[in-house]
């Protein structure tokens, strides 16, 4: 075996430093000892300012800290530890948190002081901490059956357009998930969407015809049209309302129109019809889904209130409906002989060909040829089968038991909804008749005032949106008590302004009394198309 040496010529002066250390006993040193706590910085991997599903916490150490950091050395609020990784060199750790779904809120993951140490026995001695906002309130559906993602479950053919709408399939904004729908409209004309075609067809049954969408727009309050055809002209479209813009919202159309035996191959999207869009608008639709049936996945039961209307006076559930008006100028009762201050309503008939039960209506209007003091105006509708209330006991009704919102879709002349005072009322009149110590019976009432977002448009109004307004007596003290111990056997949308002007929730209602029409007149029309339902 070879053996190398290296010799080296020392100087005088190094020759001498060296003797010296050997007098003093120095001739061998030892490696200076570590007493520097260890550190770690905390990124995350998500690119967007909010997150909108699990963030991966990276965790980064300036020495390497063996295996003393484990996962229950990390604290997490607002959100949920998951998988747990660690380096084998030490030097770095992983973990992934879940924030809390159907929220928004920020995610804090905190490490604690001498949480971990290093090779030498040094723990840490300061905590570290770091965070990452998220929103997961518009977390793509769970259950059910997809209908189109635009990822892996695309349209089959190409995109259509109408109106002033350009449609393509694009990476989703911030917040989003892979590819979206995306709608550009250029505010050209009145009107613009897209369709497409799905196959198989949607799957539709008696007891599911609830669908929903993970939606984004540029503006506030934009409405969404989803519809459905099938071959040989059968269709129903349904309205929803993104209240927020630039933020994913998941939407719900209830389209107890369709018929389940029919086979629903085209999916058509459309955005803010008849409504000034003040110049390019961008929506953005994904994860088209038909929800679960009735208690399949906890999908609440959806009740059916009226599915549209079959004549002028009955819905297709056979329930009676009309309208209602008047004013200070007629004493408050409308002479509907008089077409110059009263009018009218009607709707499709159930003979009227290719017209889907969603697309029914009724309207009431009511005018006057100069400003009204005060006006009601309004539409009735009874319950499935009812056609008059019983005032001398129970009227029968729809039983609201787990549904905590009402689905309606409310339209007004575009006076109406230009003026100042646009506000609606929607009431429920209950079925179960109550005797009062005077011998006089009652029914419960409760109401909200609604504020529109388009000229027609469709609305969920939580339940525990509405006051108690009658309360018979004080055998109930809330409108949940209301919902818990009677039917609802009517619901009427009504105007009521001027001097008549009603409230409910800090809103009051209001009327036509400043706008006048091209002929002059001051109208107030109120309309119901389609269903009313609770979900």
């Amino acid at each position: 075996m070879t053996h190398l040496s290296r010799s080296f010529k020392l100087s005088a002066t190094a020759l001498a430093a060296s003797l010296m250390l050997v007098a003093c006993g120095g001739g061998t040193t030892e490696p200076p000892t570590d007493t520097v706590p260890p550190t770690v910085s905390i990124t995350d991997s998500e690119v967007a300012a909010v997150a909108s599903g699990d963030v991966t916490f990276t965790f980064t150490f300036n020495e390497s800290v063996g295996s003393t950091f484990v996962a229950d050395d990390v604290t997490v609020a607002g959100g949920s530890k998951g998988a747990f990784t660690m380096a084998s060199n030490g030097l770095s750790a992983t973990l992934v948190v879940s924030p809390t779904a159907s929220a928004a809120g920020t995610l804090v993951v905190t490490v604690a002081s001498g949480a971990f140490s290093d090779l030498a026995g040094n723990a840490s001695t300061v905590a570290f901490t770091a965070s990452q906002d998220y929103d997961t309130t518009a977390a793509p559906p769970t259950g059910g059956t997809l209908v189109t993602n635009f990822d892996d479950v695309l349209p089959v053919g190409d995109l259509g357009q109408f109106g002033d709408a350009g449609a393509s399939i694009a990476e989703a904004p911030a917040g989003g998930t892979g590819a979206a729908l995306k709608l550009d409209r250029s505010g050209g004309v009145n009107f613009g969407g897209t369709f497409y075609t799905v196959t198989p067809a949607i799957p539709f049954e008696a007891n599911r015809k609830t669908m929903t969408a993970r939606v984004y727009a540029t503006r506030a309050n934009a409405v969404v049209y989803l519809k459905v055809e099938a071959p040989g002209g059968v269709a129903t479209e349904v309205a929803a309302t993104v209240t927020e813009a630039n933020t994913w919202q998941t939407l719900t159309w209830n389209l107890n129109g369709v018929n389940p035996g029919s086979s629903y191959t085209t999916v058509v999207i459309s955005a803010d019809t008849d409504v000034a869009i003040g110049g390019p608008q961008t929506y953005w639709v994904d994860d088209i889904t038909l929800a679960p049936s009735s208690g399949e996945g906890g999908s609440p039961t959806v009740l059916t209130f009226s599915s549209g209307f079959a004549s002028f006076d009955r819905t297709i559930e056979g329930g009676f409906h009309g309208g209602f008006s008047g004013s200070d100028q007629d004493n408050f009762s409308c002479d509907y002989g008089n077409p110059e201050n009263c009018g009218a309503g009607g709707g499709f008939t159930s003979s009227t060909p290719a017209v889907a039960a969603a697309e029914t209506y009724f309207f009431n209007y009511f005018q006057t040829s100069t400003p009204p003091l005060g006006l009601y105006s309004g539409i009735f509708v009874f319950a499935p089968g009812v056609v008059a209330a019983n005032n001398s006991g129970d009227t029968p009704g729809l039983t609201i038991t787990n549904q905590t919102q009402l689905n309606i879709t409310v339209g007004q002349n575009p006076e109406w909804f230009s003026s100042a005072t646009n506000n609606f009322v929607i009431s429920m009149d209950f079925g179960k008749w109550y005797v009062l110590g005077s011998g006089a019976g009652c029914r419960l009432q409760v109401r909200a005032v609604v504020t529109p977002t388009a000229v027609e448009a469709r609305y969920s109004v939580p339940l525990s949106a509405f006051t108690l307004v009658q309360n018979c007596g004080g055998v109930a003290s809330t409108a949940a008590q209301a919902f818990a111990q009677s039917p609802v056997s009517q619901i009427n949308v009504q105007a009521n302004g001027g001097t008549i002007a009603l409230e409910a929730g800090g809103k009051t209602s209001g009327g036509n009394t400043t706008v006048p029409n091209g002929d002059g007149k001051y109208a107030t029309t109120v309309l119901i198309k389609g269903d009313i339902t609770f979900d």
